[in-house]
């Protein structure tokens, strides 16, 4: 099994239309359309429409002889012990995602819904793959693999949720039994402290203790420590999607979008104004779409779409409240103004992110 198939096949869209966009506000930006070809490969895959900075999976080339620890652009700190993923796979790719704002949960086509359509708030979602130099992927047979995931406002009701797949390949989540504690530190693995091969895996032959120990050429991005961030730090025994959620309370009721009938295959997303939250709509027999929101709580809806080599795009603003509400047409955008429209909708990343 290659890694990250179902990523590739589910971002693809989105991928395209947010890199190559224009304001449906203003008229004149319209006469013309940038059109940029996106080469997509499936195990090393980045998307440059957040403030020109690379927001996608991040690989790391490492050697389990010893536990490694390796840093994401973002914060995300992942300690994997010694051969965790079995004496016959040392050398190995890591592939990580690291989601901390509303654009890339968009872009990764995720909600903040569980299966059975509870909502929730993410203070951030990652995802963890790895796969051997053949390119199979693996799963953890030893130990546990140690995650540090920051966050700008800690909450103490705060729990960790696992991606789960559906029928059409998109990402809930479940409730997982793994519980999370709060590091005020930003603590990042010594490598003289480091267990080595033969400490972790006492099963492993003679010849296999013996092999050279390389020092980790993995490069650590010190800027995150100036931040004012902390960590929520817990073991994982499997790979996938993980986020940090907690469950939004309160009466939540039905909502049904009227969308144009040329867009109705269109991607949308329904994001809370409140709450870092982004609902995935059911879509009706009549061609309508249908949310789980909140009671009053005012929302913004984001469809994208292309249609051959045109890109379409529109984002609407509502009070909440109402049962049924009406969405525009979809229409030609570019990159940079749609790239100014989702900074300043949604910030940079959910800490800072604007309120209504």
């Amino acid at each position: 099994m290659k890694p990250l198939l179902f990523q590739t096949q589910s971002i693809l869209l989105i991928c395209i239309a947010l890199c190559s966009c224009n304001s449906n506000d203003d008229p004149s930006s319209n006469k013309e359309i940038t059109k940029e070809k996106v080469v997509l490969d499936s195990t090393e895959y980045y998307s440059d429409f957040i403030g020109g900075e690379k927001d996608g999976v991040q690989k790391f080339d490492i050697n389990l002889l010893k536990q490694q620890t390796i840093e994401g652009k973002k914060g995300t700190i992942i300690t994997l012990p010694a051969g965790c993923f079995g004496k016959n796979n040392i050398k190995v790719s890591v592939e990580l995602i690291e989601c901390y704002s509303i654009q890339s949960i968009l872009i990764n086509k995720l909600s903040t819904h569980t299966l059975d359509r509870k909502l929730l708030e993410s203070d951030g979602m990652i995802y963890l793959n790895a796969y051997s130099e053949s390119g199979d992927t693996l799963l953890i047979e030893r130990g546990k693999i140690k995650v540090q995931m920051p966050t700008k406002n800690y909450r103490k009701d705060i729990k960790l949720f696992e991606g789960v797949m559906d029928e059409n390949n998109n990402v809930f989540w479940s409730l997982s039994s793994v519980g999370i504690h709060k590091n005020d530190q930003r603590s990042i693995t010594n490598e003289s402290n480091e267990k080595t091969i033969e400490e972790n895996l006492p099963c492993c032959d003679d010849s296999f203790i013996q092999a050279e120990s390389p020092k980790s050429s993995l490069e650590v991005d010190k800027q995150i420590n100036n931040e004012n961030l902390v960590n929520y730090i817990f073991n994982i025994s499997k790979m996938g999607w993980i986020n940090c959620d907690r469950y939004i309370e309160g009466e939540t009721k039905p909502l049904i979008v009227n969308v144009p009938k040329e867009y109705a295959a269109a991607s949308y997303y329904l994001v809370l104004k409140n709450y870092n939250s982004s609902v995935p709509p059911k879509r009706t027999n009549d061609g309508k779409l249908s949310f789980m929101v909140p009671v009053n709580e005012p929302y913004t809806i984001v469809a994208l779409s292309s249609k051959g080599e045109d890109i379409y795009f529109n984002m609407m603003d509502y009070t909440g409240g109402k049962s049924e509400v009406n969405f525009s047409e979809l229409k030609p955008v570019t990159r940079l103004v749609l790239l100014d429209k989702l900074l300043e909708k949604f910030g940079k990343d959910i800490w800072s992110r604007p309120l209504a």
